[in-house]
């Protein structure tokens, strides 16, 4: 054999050796993603599962019906579930909120699986406008379990009921704060959105928050009115999209209106990390410890507070009377009330649970 013959038969068998390590890399690494596969759709089932134990076993000893609540777990949907599960256990009910329950991140998609799958009597949810939510709803019903709406509506759905706020009247209320204050005109309103969850309500409330301003103008005064979507489903990007607001000063508005009480509170803290308290007016929502705090401190103009007792109550006598009666009422309309400096003794609370002068 020659010696160039010699030569390439060690290229060769060299880079076979080569190869080697990167085939074992990629089988292991698909090994491993199959492993991480296969745990995570059996802790799935096997929640799935449990749940369903659990919800059996506390119906038959205690409880007429078992509701599910589906929605993020937020303070403001933690104060909606207590309202629910307060009127249900006067009326024999079970209300459940999972995500509460449950020790992981699963999406409202899976959660409102998860309660169909254990056939709950009936489903309370904040539902969007994506076609996965439709076909969630509808199947729900065809398990025959009611289903009602909270906050935001599917009445191209079979839901029985849904219980929520005017979005553009609530967007009224926001314009006129606004507009409570004198404007010089070539100012910027900001109106925050959360662009994880597609639905009408924020872009009623956009609209009614437009409508009001620009019929409040004087002849020659402009005001731009400009919708800022963020993603809510990420605490840390929500945060860093809306600091941005501040960090870039051509972003900066005059007003920022925050129909959302995560987004607030996140705002609130902006507005002091960069000095921006008495320059950018924030119109916030919800009246938790935290916001009601903001506004007695003066960094918080206002806010629009709904009756969350009103929400998780209303939602539990929706599924209550249908599923006794067969009948309910399409609508039921929250009450909301705004909350300033001039009226926060009424609501904010000290440490010493005592009511502020």
């Amino acid at each position: 054999m020659s010696e160039n013959n010699l030569t390439n038969k060690k290229t060769d068998n060299s880079g076979a050796r080569g190869k080697r390590p990167l085939v074992i890399t990629v089988f292991i690494s698909i090994l491993v993603m199959l492993i991480v596969t296969a745990v995570s759709f059996y802790f799935y089932v096997y929640t799935k599962s449990t749940i369903k134990n659990e919800i059996n076993n506390s119906g038959s000893i205690e409880y007429s019906q078992y509701y599910a609540l589906i929605c993020d777990n937020t303070e403001f949907n933690r104060q909606v579930f207590e309202s629910a599960k307060n009127r249900g256990d006067e009326l024999g009910i079970c209300v459940d909120m999972l995500s509460q329950r449950i020790d992981h991140d699963y999406s409202i998609e899976e959660l409102f699986e998860i309660a169909i799958a254990s056939n709950v009597d009936g489903i309370i949810v904040e539902a969007d406008d994506t076609q996965k939510m439709k076909n969630l709803i509808d199947n729900a019903e065809a398990e025959g379990i009611d289903v009602v709406t909270l906050l935001s509506d599917r009445p191209d759905t079979s839901r029985r009921s849904s219980v929520q706020v005017g979005a553009y009247n609530l967007g009224k209320i926001y314009g006129q704060q606004v507009v409570s204050k004198e404007l010089a005109g070539n100012e910027t309103v900001i109106v925050i959105n959360d662009s994880s969850r597609p639905d009408t309500t924020e872009t009623l409330i956009f609209a009614g928050v437009q409508d009001t301003i620009n019929s409040a103008l004087e002849d020659g005064t402009f005001v731009q009115v400009v919708s800022y979507a963020v993603d809510g489903s990420d605490n840390f990007v929500m945060e860093e999209m809306i600091r941005q607001l501040f960090i870039d000063e051509e972003l900066t508005p005059n007003v920022i209106i925050c129909p959302d009480d995560q987004a607030t509170q996140v705002v609130y803290q902006a507005l002091v990390d960069y000095n921006k308290v008495g320059l950018v007016r924030l119109i916030g929502y919800h009246d938790s410890q935290t916001v009601l705090s903001g506004i007695r401190q003066g960094v918080i103009e206002a806010t629009i507070a709904v009756d969350v007792d009103e929400l998780g109550k209303y939602a539990v006598e929706a599924l209550s009377e249908y599923r006794s009666t067969g009948f309910a009422s399409e609508y039921y309309s929250v009450d909301s009330r705004l909350i300033d400096i001039n009226n926060i003794s009424s609501y904010y609370v000290d440490t010493n649970n005592e009511e502020t002068n």
